[in-house]
């Protein structure tokens, strides 16, 4: 095989990976979710087995990962995102934790904060 079709074929299949791993990352843990909240939803996937394999992609991704260097605003809409995800997952921790009483409020609370202000200083250190 000559350099440059191994060379390409390197490339898909590094390009395969990394849309394989993005695409069983959010079914993994789209899943999980549905199945935190329904546990009798979904039973018969065993998600051991996606997970085994969200992992191999995932190291296969992060080895052949090569950073591309753009620069980009911060967005409204991404301020808008930012605060929702963080109410949302504060919503979805209280719904989780609602039997401690006054304690679940407190934490949700603190968790929205924490999701909001860690997305926060992610997506402006890049």
């Amino acid at each position: 095989m000559d350099p440059i079709r191994k060379a390409k074929l390197k490339k898909a299949i590094t390009n395969l990976s990394k849309v394989l791993f993005q695409y069983l990352l959010i079914f993994y843990l789209i899943t999980l979710l549905i199945r935190e909240f329904f546990p009798k939803f979904l039973y018969v996937l065993n998600l051991n087995i996606i997970l085994i394999i969200v992992i191999i992609l995932g190291i296969l991704t992060v080895l052949t990962y090569k950073p591309i260097k753009r620069e980009e605003k911060i967005t409204k809409y991404d301020n808008y995102l930012i605060y929702f995800l963080g109410i949302l997952g504060a919503i979805l921790i209280f719904i989780k934790i609602k039997e401690l009483g006054f304690l679940s409020y407190l934490i949700a609370i603190i968790a929205g904060i924490l999701i909001i202000l860690l997305s926060k200083m992610v997506i402006e250190d890049e």
